[in-house]
């Protein structure tokens, strides 16, 4: 599968389209477009470049409305990566577009590109591949190789290698040939070992190395390797530790007295002790529960002695005076209620009454102040009527007649000022409209309620007298019925205090019964305590508590000393016991060590074997390349160092048999050889799209012409060669190439 056509829309500035053949060569001078191409296909496929995987270094690559990048391939799958710009946002998108399938999502369409040409994007730019680490370069070529070979890893073959190639170190290789050449299995050829060593190469180190073997064959084996390396030192640290221990334990062992008697019969010695013990204790327990039992019997012996002297102490004392107290407490109770019915009229009623009358009394005075009071209001009112009506206005027309009429007879005569008809008709006229009854009536009752007041104020001190009659009455009323009260509480007071006095007497006399039962009772306690001490004293016998004390500590040191001896009867068997594990361990350890030591060394040498057959179809490959390009020489690749340790140098032998590093080689010889190392990558990972895209400066003719040629012989394989110019001389080699001038105006490219 390779491109037919690759179509660029501003990108990078460049609107260009090519039509692509298997083998293709485009020059140009600088700004040309060369890296741009080279990057357009990266871009299509990927949807980055070597200048970074985010958007905003893509983004560099397009112009102020976005680029586009569209790549159809010889089975007619076409496909366009497109970054679309906002101007309005400032911002910057991405989209793929499969034709025939333009409703798929980005992560879908992507998944769809690279499900169809395949996913080996080291192989679309060289600078890509030779810009990772020898460690990532060595593990992708191994890798590579695992894969182009075939053969799945298998665990079980391996161990078997591993196994033969150990048993060739311990038995000699000839012997191992000459039982393989018998049909012996690894098995039978392991059943020659020790068993000891068998053992530790089976069941010890065997599982750890066989979890190694598992993925990529050359990283298993390298696994496998630093795990027996590790298991060898580990066991050797261990095997040290084994040794100290056995040391220290036996030094242990050299200080522990030896005991001659067995630890049976020590601990049957030791039984009996015991039970003696258990006796002595139940005996001193007795015995220490009869003295604590005679000791309490005697303190209660005493207590009851106290308790009787007590009572008799009690009943010399002399009677109190109770009798006497309480018969002159009852002349002065006689003496109170003779006095208490003398008042015995005062009473709640009583009281009740005169505050009744007094009240009236008041409420009378008060009624009379009151009608006073409203009366004076009244004569306020009548005589406020009377003024009113005496200033109308037609008391006031009657005035000024009378004024003028004056006035005329002083001028006219006193019969001109009578028979004047306008004054007499309006003298008639103002008594007609303000007529004399209602001034009279109102005159009248001023007079009548003057009367009224009179009265009142004349009743007000018979009211006055009253009240304080009553107040006095009121008075008396409440001292006779306090005095009363104050009566009757002294009399209960002193009933209650009599009562008292009486109960006093009688409680003495209840004292004295009791004190005379509590001392008999007292003399009875007394004589069953003396009788319990003397059988207690007889259950004891003639041992005392502080023999038997002494000879259970004689029996408890004799146990202590004899647990201690049996104690160290089983330290001393559980330090042997110990140091022959330790010992037994120690040369445990100590085969383990050899036997990874030397199972190093085999995975050594079936890595150096394994790791040459795994790079061998790709040094063919190289080598192919070269025969064609720089006859005489060969690619080299070395993965292992002297020192054992994984390396990748990859470099050629050229026909003087000179080594030279890829690194270390010129420009052209470079370039020819790390397109023979991709060409084989290519060829042996066999994607679906394989394309070599290389950028080349300006070679000699030889040069140039050996590396077209190299490369147009990998079957299958679409090559790109991105130059500046074609070397000088021309290139007989490039007659099947399809070679496309790049000119400066970013829109044309010609196809030569």
């Amino acid at each position: 599968m390779q491109i037919k056509r690759l179509r660029l829309a501003d990108f990078k500035g460049l609107r260009t389209e090519l039509r692509c053949e298997r083998l293709n060569v485009l020059t140009g001078p600088n700004r040309s477009g060369k890296t741009a191409h080279a990057q357009a296909v990266v871009f299509a496929i990927t949807g980055h470049t070597d200048l970074g995987g985010t958007l905003d270094a893509t983004a560099m690559l397009a112009g102020p409305c976005g680029c586009s990048v569209e790549v159809e391939l010889d089975d007619g799958f076409t496909w366009t990566r497109s970054l679309v710009r906002d101007p309005r946002k400032g911002t910057i998108s991405t989209t793929v577009t499969i034709r025939g399938r333009e409703d798929l999502t980005i992560p879908a369409a992507n998944a769809a590109v690279l499900e169809h040409v395949g996913n080996f994007p080291a192989m679309l730019d060289v600078r890509e591949f030779l810009g990772l680490s020898a460690d990532k370069r060595r593990d992708f070529v191994l890798a590579l190789c695992a894969r182009a070979s075939g053969e799945a890893l298998d665990a079980d073959v391996v161990w078997r290698r591993i196994c033969i190639e150990y048993a060739s170190e311990r038995l000699g290789r000839g012997t191992v040939e000459a039982m393989i050449e018998a049909g012996r299995d690894v098995d039978g050829i392991l059943g020659k070992l020790a068993a000891a060593e068998r053992e530790a190469l089976v069941d010890i180190a065997g599982p750890e190395i066989r979890a190694e073997l598992r993925g990529d064959i050359s990283l298993s084996i390298a696994s496998a390797l630093d795990r027996a390396k590790r298991m060898a030192n580990d066991n050797k640290a261990l095997a040290d530790g084994s040794e100290k221990a056995s040391r220290t334990l036996a030094d242990e062992r050299a200080k522990i007295l030896a005991v001659a008697e067995s630890k049976e019969v020590l601990e049957s010695k030791l039984d009996g002790l015991r039970e003696q013990k258990e006796s002595l204790r139940q005996d001193l327990g007795r015995m220490e529960g009869g003295e604590a039992a005679i000791q309490d019997a005697k303190l209660q012996m005493s207590r009851v002695e106290e308790a009787a002297s007590r009572a008799r102490e009690q009943m010399v004392k002399p009677a109190p005076p109770v009798i006497a107290d309480s018969e002159t407490l009852a002349a002065t109770i006689r003496s109170m209620e003779e006095h208490l019915a003398h008042v015995a009229d005062a009473s709640e009623e009583r009281v009740s009454a005169a505050a009744t009358a007094n009240r009236q009394a008041l409420d009378r005075e008060n009624g009379a102040r009151h009608y006073a009071d409203q009366f004076r209001v009244d004569i306020k009112k009548i005589e406020h009527e009377v003024e009113r009506e005496r200033q109308g206005p037609w008391r006031t027309v009657t005035g000024l007649v009378g004024r003028i009429r004056i006035d005329l007879e002083r001028v006219a005569g006193t019969e001109a000022a009578i028979r004047n008809e306008p004054l007499n008709e309006l003298e008639a006229l103002a008594h007609e409209m303000a007529p004399a009854g209602r001034l009279l009536d109102l005159e009248g009752q001023l007079e009548q309620v003057n009367e009224q007041l009179d009265m009142a104020l004349a009743n007000i001190p018979a009211c006055e007298a009253a009240v304080r009659s009553a107040a006095h009455d009121y008075e008396a009323a409440q001292n006779a019925l306090r005095e009363r009260r104050n009566l009757e509480g002294a009399l209960a007071v002193a009933a209650q205090k009599l009562h008292s006095l009486r109960s006093a007497a009688t409680a003495h006399e209840d004292l004295m019964a009791r004190l005379e039962a509590q001392i008999a009772d007292c003399d009875e306690r007394r004589i069953g305590l003396e009788r319990s001490i003397v059988e207690l004293s007889a259950a004891i016998g003639g041992d005392s508590v502080d023999s038997v004390r002494l000879r259970l500590d004689a029996t408890a040191a004799s146990i202590a000393e004899l647990e201690a001896t049996v104690r160290r009867k089983a330290d001393e068997a559980a330090l042997a016991r110990k140091l022959h594990e330790c010992i037994a361990a120690a040369e445990r350890q100590r085969m383990v060590h050899d036997v990874c030591r030397t199972l190093a060394d085999s995975i050594r040498v079936l890595r150096d074997d394994v790791l040459t057959g795994l790079v061998r179809p790709l040094l063919d490959r190289v080598d192919a390349v070269l025969g064609v390009a720089e006859p005489g020489s060969r690619a080299y690749c070395e993965l292992v160092n002297a020192r054992g340790r994984a390396i990748f140098e990859l470099g050629l032998i050229d026909r003087f048999d000179a080594r030279v590093a890829l690194p270390a080689m010129s420009g052209g010889q470079g370039c020819v050889f790390t397109a023979a190392l991709l060409a084989a990558l290519i060829e042996l990972a066999d994607p679906p799209l394989r394309v070599l895209l290389l950028e080349v400066d300006a070679a000699d003719w030889l040069t140039f012409d050996g590396l077209c040629g190299a490369t147009a012989n990998v079957a299958g394989l679409q090559v790109f060669l991105f130059m500046h110019r074609h070397p000088a001389g021309g290139c007989p080699g490039m007659d099947d190439w399809n070679l496309v001038e790049l000119s400066g105006d970013r829109e044309l490219a010609t196809v030569v």
